[in-house]
């Protein structure tokens, strides 16, 4: 089988791009041939893993031709982007260009059987549109149903092309059924997938960390809709003496929000440290080195660093997000790893309810105190067996989708 995989944005660095990675990874030891279109910067590589054999276009930004940053499905990315809400016509125009030569290269030199298309945007509504003679299917992450329902660029055209999509992939079934209702496809052509991590880099050593005092650890982008600011404000009024306990923040971001953040995680009275942008195996690391894992986001998809964090053998506090709780299964559930923040009103997908804030500051400080007695109160590490959630497992479950459609 020959797959040809398109996304937009660099295919490294955020959650969608490390899952079509993995995806990438795990279909090359199954032997099927793959190419892959992807939106980079001009000194960049595509960089997906030099070991395997994939064919690469790249559609190059930061050039005469395409002169604005890298388009991010987010409106704060981890790296240098641009915001699809400011797009003008000319910028439009220059990504469908680019991106029209190169799927038309790779549908005519590789061939493939099948498209497999990150996000239920632009991109792959574009691509439906120029191909109509190959199956095509499209990946749903979340923050693309985050931008149909908040900005209307050619929100029409969205709509129209990516109801012609031969299947999709959802996370869960709460956005199945968003999916279902927002584009009016049949039930029948989305499939609840869920999402994976690599247990070769996560996974636990069997016992914490020995240290004297209690890590906090957050992975992900460094921006207002992930809760980073109600959490660093409940974390410096812990009653907790402050060398007992640390938080650390993996990740990174960029504009006023990043300094924002940067500067009330300096007035702290506790210790919080910005680890910056970490490779997978050093995330893992100091996922090992610590001993809760916390996610206060506003909005997410599937957040695939809760999955490494659980498997690394961190207790985890995340937010009530639609659709973690059938994802992680009643195993975990029912287990002591993990508890849920009541999410606050919002308002434009994920803006919290500015009344509600107070509340949830309240909540990350209680569970935060509640997890630290926990622990100190069971002094063994009641680990849980994740494997079926693995990319391995994912990777089966998309081949059959891909073999049956």
């Amino acid at each position: 089988m020959k797959i040809l995989h398109i996304t937009a944005q660099k295919p490294f660095k955020t959650g969608s791009g490390v899952y079509a990675k993995k995806i990438i990874e795990q279909f090359d030891k199954k032997g099927f041939k793959q190419a892959i279109i992807a939106g980079i910067s001009s000194e960049e590589t595509i960089d997906i893993n030099t070991n395997l054999s994939l064919e690469e276009y790249p559609v190059y930004f930061n050039i005469k031709e395409m002169h604005f940053p890298v388009v991010g499905m987010s409106d704060v990315m981890p790296y240098e982007s641009t915001r699809y809400r400011d797009l003008d016509e000319d910028m439009i125009d220059c990504f469908t260009q680019a991106f029209t030569i190169q799927i038309m290269k790779a549908v005519q030199t590789f061939n493939p059987d099948i498209i497999i298309c990150h996000h239920l945007y632009f991109l792959t509504a574009l691509t439906r549109s120029l191909i109509k003679d190959k199956k095509i299917l499209g990946v749903c992450h979340g923050t693309d149903l985050r931008q149909l329902k908040s900005i209307d660029l050619k929100k029409n055209f969205i709509k129209d092309n990516i109801r012609k999509l031969d299947t999709i992939l959802a996370l869960h079934n709460e956005q199945k059924e968003d999916i279902k209702e927002y584009f009016g496809i049949e039930e029948s052509l989305i499939h609840v997938i869920g999402s994976g991590y690599d247990d070769s880099i996560f996974y636990c050593r069997g016992s914490f960390h020995e240290k004297d005092y209690i890590r906090v650890i957050y992975a992900g982008k460094i921006s207002y809709s992930k809760g980073l600011l109600p959490l660093i404000k409940a974390f410096s009024s812990l009653n907790i003496p402050s060398d007992k306990i640390k938080l650390s923040l993996a990740g990174m971001g960029n504009g006023e929000e990043y300094e924002e953040i940067l500067n009330i995680a300096k007035e702290s009275s506790y210790t919080i440290e910005f680890l910056g942008s970490l490779k997978q195996e050093d995330l893992a690391e100091e996922f090992r080195k610590s001993d809760i894992f916390i996610l206060p986001s506003f909005y997410e998809g599937l957040p695939l660093v809760l999955i490494e964090a659980l498997a690394s053998g961190l207790y985890v506090i995340t937010s009530e997000i639609p659709g973690i709780r059938q994802w992680v299964g009643e195993k975990i559930n029912n287990s002591s790893k993990i508890r849920y923040l009541p999410l606050p009103r919002l308002t434009n997908v994920d803006i919290p309810v500015e009344e509600d804030l107070p509340k949830f500051k309240s909540n990350i400080k209680k569970e935060i105190q509640n997890t630290i007695k926990y622990i100190n109160e069971n002094k063994y590490n009641d680990n849980l067996d994740l494997t079926y959630l693995s990319w391995r497992e994912l990777a089966n479950r998309i081949e059959k989708i891909l073999y049956d459609f």
